[in-house]
């Protein structure tokens, strides 16, 4: 865990591909996906509740091109837009059993 105060501006990106699986009884067939998503963040860790916890605000954007044979023509739908903003906290929590000093026993 990062110390109290940290501050934090992130990225990312992730590219999938692949077929989509589609209702038989559509006149669709042969349905391909090409995805990107580029992310943006901004995460800060503080003290909550005595804990460390950290607010976390992520903006992604996906981009993309579907193809596939509707109603025995090709088609195509090409895509792109900002996904749902996330934000929130997240209180951190510590699981592991507490142990007792031994020493001087």
């Amino acid at each position: 865990s990062a110390p109290k105060g940290t501050i934090l501006a992130f990225g990312g990106y992730s590219y999938s591909t692949g077929d989509v699986v589609t209702d038989p009884s559509l006149p669709v067939v042969g349905v391909g996906s090409r995805l990107n998503t580029a992310q943006v963040g901004y995460l800060q860790t503080l003290s909550l509740f005595g804990r460390t916890s950290n607010i976390v605000v992520e903006l992604p954007y996906t981009w993309g091109t579907t193809v596939g044979t509707l109603e025995g023509e090709p088609a195509r739908r090409d895509l792109s837009g900002v996904g749902p903003l996330h934000s929130g906290p997240c209180v951190g929590y510590d699981p592991s059993p507490r142990t007792h000093d031994l020493r001087g026993v």
